[in-house]
């Protein structure tokens, strides 16, 4: 990243830049508490309701590696979220501390 390359070496890791740092990541380290609990609702939700889904819809919902793809895509998405969340938040902490 380049922003928290640029600044760590402007600052040259003092005491300052490891507390926004440490800020910084509790904000991440949340964001992946939401998103991991709200994915495995979503998930639970699904594996919960499919049975009735399936009796009354019968067999036209995809099996398999459609949902094998649609979860990894999704991890991949959080992940990429979670650089963007990172980035604003070394930006608010780098400006308002």
């Amino acid at each position: 990243m380049g922003y928290y390359r640029d600044k760590g070496s402007e600052y040259g890791n003092d005491e300052r830049w490891m507390i926004i740092k440490l800020k910084a990541s509790n904000v991440v380290r949340r964001y992946y508490d939401i998103c991991c609990l709200t994915a495995a609702a979503i998930y639970l939700l699904w594996i919960l309701a499919r049975p009735v889904v399936l009796l009354i819809f019968g067999k036209i919902l995809p099996e398999g590696r459609t949902s094998l793809v649609s979860i990894v895509a999704t991890l991949a998405f959080i992940y990429m979220l979670s650089v963007i969340v990172e980035y604003f938040a070394l930006r608010y902490y780098d400006k308002n501390m």
